[in-house]
């Protein structure tokens, strides 16, 4: 399924829980590159301890895609194109890996929420992300920092049945 069509697929069943999106540019997005970091990352974005993500600039471009900007929507989904949570970006800014700070590392609530933690965890995954795309990694590689807020959480058992 190309992008457009999973982007339909969502669409519709977010429309079929009743979720209203604000008006705004619409990504799909998704977290981690495994299903147990993909699950962890959804659960605290779900209990709110999880406001801020970052990923690899290079990425977008690899795929084709625009970076984010303040005010876009984004349709979270699972790996298997199911929707799990709505949000709205707040900020989005472009560093280098290096000039991540300690008050993003801690919005992105994982682990202690330190800028040490954050730093060992992301490395590992940033670099797996740049084998993936034949790219060199470095302190200086380019990060989107994007910091959000939660619209919707999806509950799959809340389908509309046409009667309210």
């Amino acid at each position: 399924m190309d992008s457009n069509d999973l982007l339909s697929k969502v669409l519709g069943e977010l429309d079929a829980l009743g979720i209203q999106l604000p008006r705004g540019r619409i990504h799909l997005d998704s977290y981690g590159d495994s299903a147990e970091l993909e699950q962890e990352l959804l659960r605290l974005i779900k209990a709110g301890e999880k406001t801020a993500s970052t990923s690899l600039a290079w990425a977008y471009s690899t795929v084709g895609a625009e970076i984010p900007s303040p005010g876009d929507i984004q349709l979270v989904i699972n790996s298997h194109g199911q929707p799990e949570v709505v949000t709205q970006l707040t900020s989005v800014r472009v560093v280098p890996f290096s000039e991540v700070t300690t008050e993003h590392a801690a919005l992105e609530g994982e682990g202690d929420k330190s800028l040490a933690y954050w730093r060992e965890s992301h490395w590992q995954f940033f670099s797996r992300e740049c084998e993936r795309i034949g790219k060199i990694p470095s302190e200086q590689i380019p990060v989107v920092c994007t910091v959000f807020k939660v619209l919707d959480v999806v509950n799959r058992s809340a389908v509309r049945t046409g009667s309210r």
